[in-house]
């Protein structure tokens, strides 16, 4: 199904880390962990409440149906949070680095540091690089079965197993 509402469920995540990073003194590991599992749940809402009940129907519906949900969630925001920009409270030093020609800031280099940590748990979600080719990964990330061997038959993948017992998926 076409979801059209992915940047809004990642504003009102930005927004609940935001609140987060407030109420916790400017922590912003616990804004991170707080967002992403207000955006896991939300997204798990969205599926129970808005595409479950479409299944089978007209392929439009599901896609008015995120258009609807995008725009709820844009005016909720910006009733309950006001439509002027807001930013973070500063938590890491702003310092920069020249390396060369090159000038990093510590922000920049947080922010490489966090996306390379996440990639690499990511992989080890998926069982690591091994034998593992990209297109099994890609395959794995989208919940499509993966057999071990051709005589061994399809089975669920870890990606699969992890929805299925979020009750978001195929039994």
């Amino acid at each position: 199904m076409l979801h059209l509402a992915h940047g809004e469920v990642f504003m009102l995540g930005a927004y609940v880390g935001l609140v987060a990073a407030t109420y916790f003194s400017g922590n912003i590991l616990l804004a991170i962990v707080a967002a992403m599992l207000f955006t896991g749940a939300l997204g798990l809402l969205i599926e129970r409440v808005a595409f479950r009940p479409l299944r089978g129907a007209h392929h439009l519906a599901p896609l008015a149906t995120t258009v609807a949900a995008g725009i709820v969630m844009q005016e909720t925001a910006r009733w309950y949070f006001g439509a002027e920009q807001q930013g973070f409270p500063s938590t890491i030093t702003a310092e920069i680095w020249e390396l060369g020609p090159l000038r990093v800031s510590s922000v920049q280099a947080f922010i490489v540091a966090s996306a390379l940590v996440l990639m690499g748990l990511v992989v080890m979600l998926l069982g690591g690089l091994g034998n593992v080719t990209g297109a099994m990964v890609g395959k794995l990330v989208l919940g499509i079965q993966v057999p071990d061997s051709p005589r061994q038959g399809a089975r669920r993948s870890p990606a699969q197993d992890l929805r299925v017992r979020a009750g978001c998926g195929p039994r």
